[in-house]
């Protein structure tokens, strides 16, 4: 059985609050030479289709907690006024720059109206108490893992991916220092690998290092 490479969906997120880059733009923004820029780039090939994943999950699950409304259209087949169910988006005030306005007294950003055409939408209307319920699904949705498994096809491209991790000279403090420790480990899990599919009797060889 191959080794296996678990990565917690958090590590692809971006957090600005934070000040935490997602293992992919970190990866990213490294000025990098000859195969360790060839494995970095098939390295994030990787890992597209679970960050794609992460985005649409985020944005199905902040739907289904959205507030909602019921109004009245015409069906474009039949021409009959139908009920349908369509999710309130709010409109928020903004500066000259195009930021968001907060109000001192919340934290949040200023409502101006509320709209049920997404294209106006700043954000989904969402209660205190729905956002609540959102946040613990997304919390545990975070912590599922991407496994890559460390196959002849793709032992080059992880194990230069690693490498290119654990012997970085960059620091890192802060959250940002947490999250980087949790790499390390992730990839360190598979450093003790062997080569699979060794003949009988031979002598397993250690994976590049």
């Amino acid at each position: 059985m191959s080794k296996q490479l678990k990565l917690k969906n958090y590590f692809f997120i971006n957090n600005v609050q934070q000040q935490v880059v997602s293992i992919q733009e970190w990866l990213t923004r490294l000025n990098l030479h000859g195969s360790d820029s060839r494995n970095r780039t098939r390295f994030v090939k990787l890992l597209v289709d679970r960050i794609t994943e992460i985005d649409k999950e985020r944005l199905e699950m902040l739907r289904n907690f959205a507030d909602k409304k019921t109004v009245e259209e015409k069906d474009k087949e039949t021409g009959k006024m139908k009920k349908v169910e369509k999710v309130i988006f709010l409109v928020n005030e903004k500066d000259e720059n195009g930021r968001f306005i907060f109000d001192p007294k919340t934290n949040k950003p200023k409502v101006k109206r509320e709209t049920l055409e997404e294209k106006e939408g700043d954000v989904y209307k969402i209660s205190d108490e729905s956002n609540k319920k959102f946040e613990e699904e997304w919390k545990k949705y975070l912590e599922e893992e991407l496994i890559l498994d460390v196959t002849p096809a793709t032992n080059e491209t992880i194990y230069g991916a690693r490498d290119i991790i654990l012997k970085t000279t960059q620091e890192f403090s802060g959250r940002m220092g947490v999250l980087y420790d949790e790499w390390c480990t992730a990839f360190e899990n598979i450093s003790d690998s062997k080569k699979a599919g060794k003949k009988e009797g031979e002598e397993p060889k250690e994976l590049k290092e």
